[in-house]
């Protein structure tokens, strides 16, 4: 807790803007799959697993322009690949010089 930049707040002011995307997650899941079925055991459980990867792969966000959190994610993860990779390929060639 002390080696990371941010202290959590223990007052409760601003303790929903600190929890507000869990909160948010955690009413879509019991909204779109929890309240739709009856789990009474571990084993029925999946459907929370499947609706997660749901939510994370194909289930497009407003907050992120329509994209799913997969590709905003891996996406942004490819641009910055290219990016390193271009750059690392032009120094290479330059070094030459």
């Amino acid at each position: 807790m002390f080696a990371c930049k941010h202290l959590p707040v223990i007052d409760g002011r601003g303790r929903y803007l600190d929890n507000i995307f869990i909160e948010r997650l955690w009413r879509s899941l019991k909204q779109e799959a929890v309240y739709l079925h009856e789990i009474n055991d571990g084993f029925q459980a999946k459907i929370i697993d499947n609706w997660i990867g749901f939510y994370t792969s194909e289930r497009p966000h407003t907050a992120l322009d329509k994209r799913t959190p997969d590709t905003a994610y891996f996406g942004q993860a490819e641009i910055l690949n290219d990016y390193r990779l271009a750059s690392v390929g032009f120094a290479m060639c330059c070094s030459k010089y």
